[in-house]
């Protein structure tokens, strides 16, 4: 027999607050690790919904050191 446990941890914001929260903290973690030129630009970041589906495009330029 297995035992399943769900844990649940309450959040005081709502999902698109998270979203951006998470995008903003992964831009910060970019720019700390990065230095001297290299690390990620995010240029566009925006969400998208056509006949193909719906989904978030986020176009990014790596740069090399």
């Amino acid at each position: 027999m297995v035992l399943v446990k769900e844990f649940r941890i309450r959040n005081n914001c709502t999902l698109d607050e998270f979203k951006i929260a998470k995008l903003y903290t992964i831009a910060k973690m970019y720019l700390n690790e990065s230095g001297g030129g290299e690390g990620v630009e995010v240029v566009k970041n925006e969400p998208y919904d056509n006949e193909k589906g719906k989904g978030q495009y986020t176009h990014k330029i790596y740069h090399f050191g």
